[in-house]
Parts: C-alpha cells; structure tokens; sequence
C-alpha cells in the first residue's frame, strides 16, 4: 500500500558476502508496480570491506546482462524502475575496497532474483449461452498469461438474494450449465486474479423458466474469504446503494455517512515534504482526483490524515498517491487499477417486516415463536435482535441479540414476562444502520387456565353481629 515501507517477504541468497531477498530455488515473484525496491544485506562483518553494491538486470532470462545501478552498502536496497511489464532477472555484484569484485563475471551465474512485472489485470469474457428449459448456464473466455487459476469463481443470484458459488473447473476457457427455475434474471458474475494480485470480474445475466418461486439450486458456496475484486456488482433494485459494490473483504470499510476521515503513514519524508493526493472510483472504472493535495513537512508527524467528503450513497475505490515535494513518488492510479481500499457509504437502513408472532403453550411453561423477514444489501453477520416491552413500552429489554437472519426464533417464555408484550425485530448493517420492525399490538403470552377444586364444607361459627355467617351462598330448605 502507498505510504507503507515494501518488505519483500522471501527467502535469502548469499552472493559474495552480499544478501539479496530471493526465493530458495530462486524462483519468480510476482509484483503489481513498474517501481519496486529490491533489499540487500551485507553480511555481517563485511560491511567496511565493501565499497559498493551493483546491480545488474536481464530483460531476456540471462542471456544478456546490463549494469544497472551502483548504491553504498548503508542504502540497505535499490530502487528498481521499469518502462515495461515481462520478466526480469537480477543479480548483485559487491566491490569490496581492494578492488575486488564478486562475483568477478556473470557469465554462467545463476539470477539471485525473478521478478515479473504485470500491472494489468486478467481481460475477462463471460457470455449467457441459450436457455432450454430450466438449464441455464454461461460460457467464459480469460485472458492472462500469469493466470492464477485457483482464483477463478463463477457465482450466480437471485434477484434480492445472496451470491452462490457455482463449482467449475477452474480453466481460463470453460462453459457451465445448471437448472434454475426461479423467476427473473439471474445475475452471474466470474472472478479472477493473475499471480500479482491485479484482480478482475465480469458480470451477465440468464434468464429462468419462471415456473418455481424460489431461487433454484446451487452448488454449495466455496469459501474465498480474501477475494477482493475489482469491478463490484451491481446491486439489487430497492437496495438503496447505486452501482459497482464490492463484495465484503478485507480491504473493505462501511460507514453510513459521506464524510471519511484517511489515515496514513508517512516515510522517508525529505526536506520537500510529502504531497498526498486522493483518487477515487466507483465501480471500478475512471479515477477522480478529490479537490486539492495535502501537503506535509518534514517535521509533521509520521502517521496523519484529513477528512474527505464523498459524492453520495455507493461503493467507491479509495486509493493515494503520495510524492515528495518535487514530484518524486507514486503515479496517480491508472484505468482498472486495483484500489488500495473500497469504502462502501450505505445510507439506507434495512428492510425489516414482523411476521408471525405466536405463543403456545408446553408441559414445562410456554414458547414464543417469532418471524421475520430482514433485507439489506450489506446486512451484518449475525445482524438480528429480538426485543420485547410491556403494554406501556416503559423499556425495551432483549429476548436475544447477534443472532444468525433465520427469519424465525423461539423463546422460552421466562417467569417474569409479562401477560402481554410487543415485540420488536432490528437488523444491522455492516455501516451501522439499524432498521426495526414491531408488533401492531400485543402479543398475549400468558396462555395459563386456572383450576380449581371443591375441598369440603366446614360450619361457620358465629359472626361478630351476631347473625350467622357462611363462606358459602346460603340454601333454602
């Protein structure tokens, strides 16, 4: 992420009493930027024998080398910039001070590094094939040359439903079919990254037979926890959050309101200062740079931030860019550029309607069974509270709350409740947004029947006034 020191979190590879972050094999490593450091370390004990470290690069796997770049052995790293994105190899040559230089050619040595530069992400093609019956079904066309295949993921939903992953092979050539019987048009959407993290999707949409009500049959979700993606989907109709959303992932912050306040870190800052500008998408597509640059000095703290006002309601890529004060540092964010976080503004509360409310009596008391029907585009994980309050509504007091969006919960009716309550549902959305539904009037709870016995008759002895006095109606003889 802009603004942060890069690690290169590989193994180590000893080349003449120099370091250089490698892989064991060496093997290739992947990176997203046409600039990158490559760290060095000098092992220890050598460091005042070595005058320079050098760095020679491959454009062509080895068969030729060019001199690169020579830095002091307190630098720690080279600051490696490229015009172009393929392949290029590496090796780190030191001069100590007696003139020596090792290793002393590059002929027949082995690269201490592979590194591919890839900024762009996967093209995707994904296409509806002809319905026949309840079979529907897409087919898709990836084009990548460092496609990551375990990231390839067709889902497919309802409308007003939740995505479902549909099981493929995961090829960068392929088509699917399934049955689905539901009605309207079934959004699918294909998911993929390359090896160096540039993510993309592409959206479609089937049409069904129509001739069931539900949401048809899927294969079971495959979990992906980490799967950013790029180009969000569009949302459902009545969500109340426009176009282009991400679906939830790491990188993703939801807040219900259009004022953000952005952090970060600051490094490396010389005497020009540091010039931090904001980028934003929505949807994934043309970037637009947010009013004027901060500007910080040399002597402003290392971790700051500013507020910002977004344009309304949406799912917006948030990415810096950050210079020195000459213009030396990142380039603004390009066309289809992954951002560096997605900020959801959900200003819409969700939909929640009361269903049945209903109290039946058991052996050992009483249960009272409750239904829902809760709706949110970004609705929270385990989102629902139950609430109840006595005739008055004098205070509400939980029945249970973080509980899963069942659309129904049965409460075993403690001694305490009231004969008649009023029920409340709220559900949550990741942004904070609550919305609430509540019984029109109050749900009778106590179902109990009182019994009763004759056990006897006892005589009544005089009453105080002298007149005769009985517990029970008087008979006539």
């Amino acid at each position: 992420m802009i603004g942060r020191s890069w690690t290169w979190v590989l193994g180590w590879l000893l080349l003449g009493g120099t370091c250089v972050l490698g892989q064991d094999d060496p093997g290739v490593s992947y990176v997203r930027k046409q600039r990158f450091p490559i760290p060095f370390n000098i092992t220890p004990g050598d460091e005042q024998r070595v005058r320079e470290v050098r760095l020679s690069v491959s454009e062509d796997q080895g068969r030729s080398w060019r001199f690169y770049r020579s830095v002091l052995p307190q630098d720690k790293y080279f600051d490696f910039s490229c015009q172009r994105d393929g392949m290029y190899w590496f090796i780190v040559q030191t001069l100590h001070t007696d003139g020596t230089l090792l290793p002393p050619h590059l002929d027949n040595v082995p690269a201490g590094l592979k590194v591919v530069v890839d900024t762009q992400p996967p093209q995707i093609t994904l296409r509806p094939i002809p319905t026949q019956g309840d079979q529907v079904g897409v087919e898709w066309d990836i084009r990548e040359e460092y496609l990551d295949r375990g990231s390839i993921l067709l889902e497919a939903r309802p409308p007003q439903g939740e995505w479902q992953t549909i099981s493929i092979e995961p090829q960068p050539y392929g088509r699917r079919t399934w049955n689905w019987t539901g009605r309207g048009q079934l959004e699918v959407r294909l998911r993929a990254r390359d090896q160096a993290g540039n993510q993309n999707s592409a959206f479609t949409q089937v049409t069904g037979s129509g001739t069931g009500t539900g949401s048809g049959s899927f294969d079971a979700p495959r979990n992906d926890p980490n799967f950013g993606q790029r180009q969000p989907p569009r949302q459902p109709s009545g969500s109340g959050v426009g176009s282009g959303s991400p679906e939830p992932s790491s990188n993703t912050v939801y807040v219900n309101h259009t004022d953000i306040n952005v952090r970060f870190a600051l490094e490396d800052v010389g005497p020009s200062g540091a010039v931090v500008e904001l980028y934003y998408t929505k949807g994934g597509g043309r970037w637009e740079k947010y009013r004027e640059p901060q500007t910080f000095r040399e002597s402003s703290q290392r971790e700051a931030s500013f507020r910002a006002t977004l344009p309304g309601e949406g799912a917006y890529g948030v990415s810096l860019s950050i210079k020195s004060g000459v213009g030396y540092g990142d380039p603004p964010p390009r066309p289809g550029e992954a951002p560096q976080i997605w900020v959801v503004i959900d200003l819409t509360k969700p939909q929640v309607k009361m269903g049945k409310v209903q109290a039946q009596r058991t052996a050992d008391g009483g249960v009272l069974t409750i239904q829902w029907t809760a709706h949110d585009t970004y609705l929270d994980g385990q989102p629902i509270t139950l609430l109840y309050a006595d005739e008055l509504k004098n205070s509400w007091q939980p029945i249970a709350r973080n509980i899963d969006n069942q659309g129904q919960y049965t409460w075993r009716l403690p001694p305490e409740v009231p004969p008649r309550i009023y029920v409340k549902v709220e559900a949550r959305d990741k942004a904070g947004n609550v919305g609430f539904a509540e019984t029109d009037q109050p749900v009778i709870v106590d179902l109990s029947q009182p019994r009763g016995r004759l056990i006897g008759v006892d005589p009544a002895g005089p009453s105080t006034s002298g007149g005769s006095s009985s517990n029970l109606p008087s008979i006539d003889p």
